[in-house]
């Protein structure tokens, strides 16, 4: 079974975790935007790619499969979970960012 996923933000960093079976520690990874201008679409943008990037670490998705160049489908979606976790994040540094803050 799943856990949800444990996504905290902080400060100038925010930090993204991948679904694990019940009781495992969870991967995770800390993403850090202060250098960005979240103002900016090309900010934005790099921290989206900062991100996903992020996700495929946690979710060892450039390790190789045995027997297959394709990506499992349990590799797909700890990335599709550790993106979506991440996304009300997102949100929340870009209007704090808007805001002055």
């Amino acid at each position: 079974m799943l856990n949800r996923v444990f996504a905290a933000a902080a400060v100038g960093s925010m930090m993204i975790a991948v679904p694990a079976v019940a009781g495992a520690k969870l991967p995770q990874a800390t993403v850090s935007y202060s250098d960005l201008n979240l103002n900016s679409k090309a900010g934005q943008a790099k921290l989206e790619k900062r991100i996903v990037a992020a996700a495929r670490k946690v979710c060892q998705a450039d390790k190789p499969a045995v027997g297959s160049r394709f990506m499992s489908a349990e590799t797909r979606r700890c990335l599709e979970v550790a993106i979506n976790s991440a996304k009300p994040q997102v949100a929340s540094v870009v209007q704090d960012s808007a805001l002055g803050g």
